[in-house]
């Protein structure tokens, strides 16, 4: 069974910038994809599988940030900003 269908609810290619905290640290993360049940976000910084995170996007057309909180469910190899980080 591929990934796809393993899924509980469909994905939605985006290209949002967000802050991710974790560990009491905050920094950049640009969420790539999103879903009813989870995002794929990149960042600069690693963390662990089963880390703590909360994750602060600003969604077009709302008036302010959304913060959701999670773990990390997954981790993919070279998923890591590529270009300059964001400020904040």
């Amino acid at each position: 069974m591929s990934g796809d269908e393993r899924r509980k609810s469909p994905r939605y290619a985006v290209d949002i910038p967000a802050r991710l905290s974790s560990g009491g640290e905050s920094f950049p993360a640009q969420i790539k994809d999103i879903c009813r049940d989870a995002v794929l976000q990149e960042s600069h910084r690693g963390l662990g599988l089963d880390a703590a995170v909360t994750l602060a996007m600003e969604l077009p057309g709302a008036d302010y940030p959304l913060n959701v909180i999670g773990r990390v469910i997954r981790l993919i190899r070279g998923h890591f900003l590529k270009e300059k980080p964001l400020q904040g």
